[in-house]
């Protein structure tokens, strides 16, 4: 018999078993038929060699959980705001480091009975969740409050908390890239909920930001209605999560303490502004600060036309007497990307009143008239410095495509809204 032994498990393994029988007959049994019976060690016979199985895991809740919120076996209260939570020493020391310091005796406040929480509106309506995780080490909250147990996560040094909050951040601030047949977009639907899939303008950069895609031809397994779809063009078009308010979504991007978030967020307010913007609607645009439009109009990644940023950019230097100052018009004006532009938009741009008022602003589009007229001129390609990234055209974040047929399309049709779905975080 020999013995083979792995990492994972012990067995066994004969090549025969022998067995005499009277007579003098020997008959020979395989091995699968006693395979499955504990075998002997050789070293020592009381012991019986099993195959090693998988741990059995179970996953119950805390006992310390029963005492959350209890003031009879309570020996710190946590003020947080206008609300008292009795809380636990050693639960807060082993949860958080932060905790572990502030009760530490380096601390004068870790000798008094009630530590009082300097926390943002925000956080005081979940630190109950919040401490709660820390007691429980699970937690369901609506979607709207995640980043706010996020903060806290991040300020009390949570860390397991901390990352799966940015998980679902992240996750909820996705944009898909969705192919739309064009003949259902041209004669099946003329809501003006759907305005926004039409052609922004017959110019040439409207080719960065909509794109038509040939397909395949369909499978002749495919139905008859999925068979005609795939048929036609289709157009490609973001369709942003909204399961955040546009509010929280530009707290989220001006959030430089986590580029996921940030970055996850900034494109996510990109892909439902520009679907305002089809929709003439530019109210949250012109809300929004300079830094925050500085930083979208110099993105790659602010997937829509140029004219129609530029557009946009006017409408938001003339929203406030104080954007008409020159420092910040040369300031916002220079992320356009005016070298995309064609020669008939250009020359449209050079007669603006505010290109006309600004120097520098008049440079720039002096530069983009050379690029459109010497581009295709080897001698010039060689000697200008042409690779900027404002020569580029806009594109949007690869992260593949999904078809979206023409029953799926009657769904966009209902109304939105924030979603209000909880999110369980363990």
């Amino acid at each position: 018999m020999n013995i083979c032994s792995t990492q994972n498990k012990t067995f066994s393994f004969h090549s025969t078993l022998q067995f005499r029988c009277v007579g003098g007959k020997v008959s020979t049994i395989k091995m699968s038929k006693v395979k499955k019976h504990p075998i002997a060690d050789p070293k020592n016979p009381r012991v019986l060699l099993r195959p090693v199985r998988k741990p059995f895991k179970v996953n119950t809740t805390p006992p310390i959980a029963s005492q959350f919120n209890n003031p009879e076996s309570s020996d710190i209260v946590l003020k947080v705001g206008n609300d008292l939570y009795y809380s636990h020493r050693i639960v807060l020391c082993a949860a958080s480091e932060v905790f572990s310091s502030m009760l530490g005796p380096d601390w004068i406040e870790s000798k008094k009975s009630e530590l009082v929480l300097r926390e943002d509106s925000c956080c005081v309506k979940v630190f109950r969740n919040f401490l709660q995780y820390l007691y429980s080490g699970s937690l369901c909250i609506k979607n709207d409050h995640v980043f706010s147990v996020f903060l806290l996560a991040d300020k009390y040094n949570v860390k397991n908390l901390y990352d799966e909050c940015v998980k679902q951040i992240v996750d909820s601030l996705s944009v898909r890239v969705e192919l739309i047949p064009t003949t259902f977009i041209s004669k099946s639907v003329s809501a003006s909920s759907l305005s926004f899939l039409s052609s922004d303008t017959s110019s040439s950069d409207s080719e960065s930001s909509d794109s038509y895609v040939n397909v395949i031809d369909p499978s002749p397994h495919d139905s008859p209605m999925k068979r005609l779809c795939k048929k036609q063009k289709r157009k490609e078009i973001l369709v942003p999560e909204e399961g955040f308010s546009m509010d929280l979504v530009i707290k989220m991007a001006n959030y430089f303490a986590n580029k996921a978030i940030s970055e996850a967020a900034l494109y996510n307010l990109e892909s439902r502004l520009v679907n305002s913007f089809r929709q003439n609607n530019y109210s949250v645009w012109n809300s929004l600060d300079e830094s925050l439009v500085t930083k979208m109009l110099s993105d790659t990644n602010f997937y829509v036309g140029e004219s129609i940023l530029f557009s946009a950019t006017k409408k938001w230097l003339n929203f406030h007497p104080d954007r008409q100052k020159k420092d910040v018009i040369k300031r916002v004006i220079s992320q356009i990307r005016f070298p995309v532009l064609s020669i008939e938009e250009l020359y449209d741009v050079e007669q603006d009143e505010i290109i006309r008022g600004c120097d520098e602003a008049k440079e720039l589009v002096t530069d983009a008239i050379r690029f459109n007229l010497f581009k295709g001129c080897k001698k010039a390609t060689s000697n200008e410095n042409w690779n900027a990234p404002r020569y580029q055209r806009r594109c949007k974040k690869e992260k593949g495509f999904e078809y979206l047929g023409m029953p799926a399309m009657f769904e966009m049709l209902k109304p939105s809204g924030s979603s209000s779905k909880k999110k369980k975080l363990s």
